[in-house]
């Protein structure tokens, strides 16, 4: 009879390797996964990024009073921007900074556009065109008073700025 004892040792071995494998080959599928992961969150990031560098809009003038304000708005990005007034949200404060009307620009109890936007309007790269809001019933302006308004264009870029009435 010849004695087995060389068997166990070799066994271990073999059983310890086989171990250090499947926790290396666990560990570098969850590394993989999680640089894709974080790949994949870096490249919508820079997408989102570069959308909103390529849609921006400023306020070149304004023109107010108590009734209306034109505005008088300038692509400065190089996206075509809707002028659709069903998309396009103004949010209207007063000199302490509390809102007075907020409404989508087809409302005609709070603002109102009443020229220059509409379904096919559109506002081109380095396009500058004059939009008039007409305040509603619902907007309480008076003379001789400085107001802030934030321009929504449906999510696409927004806009703000300030006028005297």
């Amino acid at each position: 009879m010849m004695p087995k004892k060389g068997i166990t040792p070799i066994i271990a071995v073999v059983l310890l390797l086989m171990m250090t494998i499947a926790g290396a080959a666990a560990a570098f599928f969850w590394f993989v996964r999680m640089q894709s992961e974080l790949q994949g969150g870096t490249e919508t990031y820079n997408e989102d990024l570069s959308t909103r560098m390529s849609s921006r809009i400023e306020v070149a003038s304004t023109d107010a009073n108590t009734t209306e304000v034109v505005l008088y708005l300038q692509n400065k990005g190089t996206k075509t921007i809707s002028l659709d007034d069903t998309d396009i949200t103004m949010i209207l404060k007063d000199s302490n900074n509390d809102v007075i009307c907020s409404s989508k620009l087809n409302d005609s109890t709070n603002l109102e556009c009443s020229s220059g936007c509409g379904t096919s309007e559109e506002l081109t790269k380095n396009e500058i065109q004059a939009i008039t809001v007409n305040f509603g019933t619902g907007c309480s302006i008076s003379s001789n008073s400085l107001y802030y308004y934030t321009i929504d264009f449906g999510g696409e870029t927004a806009t703000g700025g300030r006028f005297n009435t």
